[in-house]
C-alpha cells in the first residue's frame, strides 16, 4: 500500500513539474524574482606606516571598494587607533558606510600587532541621464534619437543626438540644442546632413566628476526651418483642346526641376507659339509671384522645364495653363439627283470650347427630327448645284445665364465649366457663291446627340455631377437619370469627361459637389423609371458612373464592407488581448509548480519514515 502511494506521489510530482514548465516559458522574472545587482568588487591596497618614538614602522593591507584610493591620516599610540583617508577615482562618487578609524595594539617592543584593515563603504559610477525634448519653437514634425541616453566620465563620454526632419522635408537651417542645467555637459554645434533631411550634434560628459551619482540633463531642441516644399495645383479652365501633365505635383524641393507638357487633343489645332491663343503656362504663388514657363513645340506637344530653386517660394502653387485650341471636324456627301444635278451635304463641327461632337451624329438627328426635310427635298429637285450645310458651333459664353447660376446654388452645388451649343442649317447654290442663310435649330425632338465634355482639372474628382441648361427661359437639370426629354449624362470613372446626351440646345453649365446626399431638383412629371431596372434609375443620383449607360454607383456597399472589416479587426484584437497571459503569471505558475514538487518530496519522506518505524 505504501509503495502504491509512493508511486502515485511520484507521478503527481512529475505531472506538476511538466505543467509548471509549460506554463512558464523562458521569460525573465520580474519584481521580487529578479536577480540582485552585485556590489562593487573589493580590492586591497598596501599602506606604509612610518616609525615614530612610540611605535615601529609597518606595512599594512587595507581592504577597500574598487575605484578608490586610501591614504594614511595618522596613528595615535596613546589612543590606540589608526585613521585612514579615502578618495574616489575620477568618474566615481563615494557612498556611505566607510569605517576609517580602527583600533590598534602596540606591544612592549613598540610593534603594531594588526596587519590588515577593512574600511568597508561603497562607491558608484557617476552618470548623466540625457533627456531630449522639443520646445514649442521647434520645427514642425521633427523626431529625434540618441545613440545612448546615459553618459559617464570613464568609458561612455560622448553621445550623438540625431534630429530628423518631417517626412519628405529638408532643413533650410538646423535646429539648436541647449542643455539644462547649464554646464553639466557640453553640446557641440548642430550639423546638417548632406541631404539636409537630418542634423546631428555630440553630447560630451564633463571633465570634472559630477557631485551626484545621477545627474539629469535636459537637451532642449528648438528652432530649425524647412526648405520650401511646394505642391502644384493645375488650373486649366482657360485651356481649350489640350491635356496638361506635370512631372511632379507634390513634395517639390528646391533641388527639383519641373517639366510641364501640354498635349493637344485629337482634332484641335493651336496658333503658333507667341501668337494669341497659343498655349502658355504660368506658376502663381503669394511669395513666388508669377513665374512664366516657356513652352516650346516638341514632337506635336508643347513642353517647358523650370527649376524650383529660388523660384518656388510657396508651399502651395497654382499652375495656370491657357490656350485657345480650335476643334474642326467635317463630313461631306456628294451625289447627283434624279435630274443628274450635283448636290452636296456638308456636315461641320467647330468648337472653341472643351466640348466636341461628331458631325454625322448631328446630321442624323436633324434628319430624323424632320428639321431638314424641306432642304433635302430641295436638293432632290434641284436643277442647279446646291449645297446643304449642317453646322454645330460650340463656344464659351461671356457669362453664365443668371437662372442657371441661381438654380445650381439653390441645389447646393457649385457652378462649373459653361459652354454654348448652336446648330444651324443653310442651303445655297454651289456655283455663284450665294450667301448661306443660316437657320438655327434649338430642338431635335426625341433625337439625342452625344457631346464629350472635358472636365477642367480642378473640377474633377467630385462626388456629384450634373449639367444645367437653359430651355424656354427655365434652367433645367440633366443628370445620370433621363429627364422628361430622355436627356442624360454619363460620367467617366476618373471624372475627367462627361458625355452629354441632349436634344435641346442653348447655354449649358457643369454643376458639381462633394456632398453625395444633395440631389438636384428636377422638373415635375419626369419620365417614369423602369421598375425592372431599379438600381439604374435612382432619381437625381449623379455620382460618377463606370462610364457607360445611365447607372450611377454609390459607396454604400463599400462603406458597409469597411465597417464590417473594422469590426472584425476590433474583435480580433480583443481576442488576442484576452487570450495572452501576463508575464507575471508565468512567475506565479513557476512558483506553484515548485511548491507542488516540494510538497510531493515531503510526502515521500514521511512515507519512508513511517515504513521504517513499522518495520522496527
Amino acid at each position: 500500500m505504501i509503495r502504491g502511494l509512493k508511486k502515485k506521489l511520484l507521478i503527481g510530482l512529475l505531472s506538476a513539474a511538466v505543467v509548471g514548465t509549460s506554463l512558464a516559458p523562458n521569460v525573465p522574472l520580474v519584481g521580487s524574482f529578479a536577480q540582485e545587482v552585485k556590489a562593487d568588487d573589493a580590492t586591497t591596497q598596501s599602506i606604509d606606516i612610518s616609525a615614530t618614538q612610540e611605535y615601529n614602522g609597518k606595512s599594512v593591507t587595507v581592504t577597500k571598494p574598487a575605484h578608490t584610493q586610501v591614504t594614511l591620516n595618522g596613528v595615535s599610540a596613546e589612543n590606540g587607533t589608526v585613521t585612514f583617508n579615502v578618495a574616489s577615482e575620477d568618474g566615481y562618487v563615494l557612498g556611505g558606510g566607510f569605517t576609517l578609524t580602527h583600533p590598534i595594539t602596540v606591544d612592549a617592543n613598540k610593534d603594531i600587532q594588526q596587519s590588515s584593515f577593512n574600511i568597508g563603504g561603497s562607491v558608484s559610477l557617476a552618470e548623466l541621464k540625457l533627456h531630449p525634448t522639443k520646445t514649442n519653437t521647434a520645427a514642425d514634425g521633427i523626431t529625434y534619437s540618441l545613440d545612448k541616453d546615459t553618459l559617464d566620465c570613464v568609458t561612455n563620454k560622448t553621445a550623438k543626438l540625431t534630429i530628423t526632419a518631417k517626412s519628405g522635408r529638408k532643413f533650410a537651417t538646423a535646429p539648436t540644442v541647449e542643455e539644462s542645467p547649464n554646464g553639466k555637459v557640453t553640446v557641440s554645434a548642430v550639423v546638417l546632413s548632406a541631404d539636409k533631411t537630418s542634423a546631428t550634434c555630440t553630447i560630451t560628459a564633463p571633465e570634472n566628476t559630477p557631485e551626484s551619482v545621477t545627474t539629469n540633463v535636459d537637451l532642449n531642441i528648438s528652432g530649425g526651418t524647412y526648405e520650401t516644399l511646394s505642391n502644384i495645383k493645375v488650373d486649366d479652365t482657360k485651356l481649350v483642346g489640350a491635356d496638361v501633365t506635370v512631372s511632379k505635383k507634390e513634395g517639390i524641393t528646391q533641388d527639383d526641376q519641373i517639366t510641364v507638357t501640354v498635349t493637344p487633343k485629337a482634332g484641335y489645332t493651336f496658333p503658333d507659339v507667341g501668337q494669341n491663343g497659343a498655349p502658355t503656362a504660368t506658376i502663381k504663388g503669394v511669395l513666388t509671384g508669377n513665374v512664366q514657363v516657356q513652352l516650346a513645340p516638341t514632337g506635336g506637344k508643347y513642353v517647358g522645364t523650370i527649376p524650383a530653386k529660388d523660384k518656388f517660394k510657396d508651399d502651395d502653387l497654382t499652375l495656370v495653363v491657357e490656350g485657345s485650341g480650335t476643334f474642326a471636324a467635317e463630313s461631306k456627301e456628294e451625289k447627283a439627283n434624279d435630274k443628274n444635278v450635283k448636290t452636296t451635304i456638308n456636315k461641320k463641327v467647330e468648337s472653341t470650347a472643351k466640348v466636341t461632337t461628331k458631325p454625322d451624329g448631328v446630321y442624323e438627328a436633324a434628319k430624323a427630327s424632320g428639321h431638314i426635310s424641306s432642304e433635302l427635298n430641295a436638293l432632290a429637285n434641284a436643277t442647279e448645284e446646291k449645297a446643304l450645310e449642317i453646322k454645330t458651333s460650340i463656344s464659351i459664353p461671356d457669362a453664365v445665364d443668371a437662372p442657371i447660376v441661381t438654380k445650381i446654388k439653390d441645389d447646393k452645388l457649385n457652378v462649373g465649366y459653361a459652354f454654348v451649343i448652336t446648330i444651324t442649317k443653310s442651303i445655297s447654290p454651289v456655283a455663284g457663291g450665294g450667301a448661306h442663310q443660316a437657320v438655327e435649330i434649338t430642338d431635335l425632338g426625341n433625337n439625342l446627340v452625344s457631346f464629350t465634355i472635358s472636365v477642367p482639372t480642378e473640377q474633377q474628382g467630385k462626388k456629384q455631377y450634373a449639367v444645367y441648361r437653359m430651355h424656354d427661359g427655365l434652367a433645367e437639370v440633366i443628370s445620370t437619370t433621363p429627364n422628361e426629354y430622355g436627356e442624360y449624362i454619363e460620367v467617366s470613372s476618373d471624372t475627367s469627361t462627361i458625355t452629354l446626351h441632349a436634344n435641346k440646345f442653348s447655354t449649358f453649365a457643369i454643376a458639381y459637389g462633394d456632398d453625395a446626399s444633395v440631389t438636384p431638383e428636377e422638373k415635375d412629371d419626369p419620365e417614369v423609371p423602369d421598375p425592372t431596372k431599379e438600381d439604374e434609375n435612382k432619381p437625381g443620383t449623379i455620382t460618377p458612373s463606370s462610364g457607360t449607360g445611365t447607372t450611377a454607383t454609390t459607396n454604400t456597399a463599400k462603406a458597409a464592407t469597411s465597417t464590417k472589416a473594422a469590426k472584425a479587426t476590433t474583435s480580433t484584437k480583443k481576442s488576442s488581448k484576452t487570450s495572452s497571459p501576463k508575464t507575471a503569471d508565468y512567475a506565479v505558475n513557476s512558483l506553484l509548480a515548485l511548491l507542488t514538487g516540494a510538497a510531493g518530496l515531503f510526502g515521500i519522506t514521511l512515507i519512508n519514515k513511517k515504513r521504517k518505524e513499522d518495520e522496527e
